[in-house]
């Protein structure tokens, strides 16, 4: 699922990803990641996983990307939102703890996805 843009994605930033989109322009050391999630475009754990190994790999590569953009596959559209399909799941499984305790913890994950850069 990975494209060529201008050069080929670096083999330290090349996996395979089900959800998210590499695109690598040599010129300038950027890499563009799309988020491709579906059926519905939001944060599911499995595309905040994959979104996590994107950035655990530049981590562990300094200097290598130098510009990192993140963008939707669908045109003109960027706004992922929470899955509500967790929420009921996280409300019916975790009801003994408290709903309030289970949504906290997948926004507490999405924090720490997004506080890191």
């Amino acid at each position: 699922m990975n494209e060529v843009v201008n050069g080929l994605v670096p083999s330290a930033l090349s996996r395979p990803y089900r959800y998210v989109k590499l695109e690598w322009n040599a010129d300038f050391a950027m890499l563009t990641v799309r988020m491709g999630v579906r059926p519905i475009q939001c944060y599911s754990l499995a595309a905040m996983a994959e979104l996590q190994q994107v950035f655990n790999d530049i981590t562990a590569h300094p200097g290598l990307v130098r510009h990192f953009v993140m963008a939707s596959d669908v045109p003109g559209v960027f706004n992922f939102g929470g899955d509500l399909s967790l929420f009921v799941l996280l409300a019916l499984v975790l009801i003994g703890i408290g709903i309030g305790v289970a949504i906290v913890y997948y926004y507490n994950d999405l924090v720490d996805l997004f506080s890191q850069g």
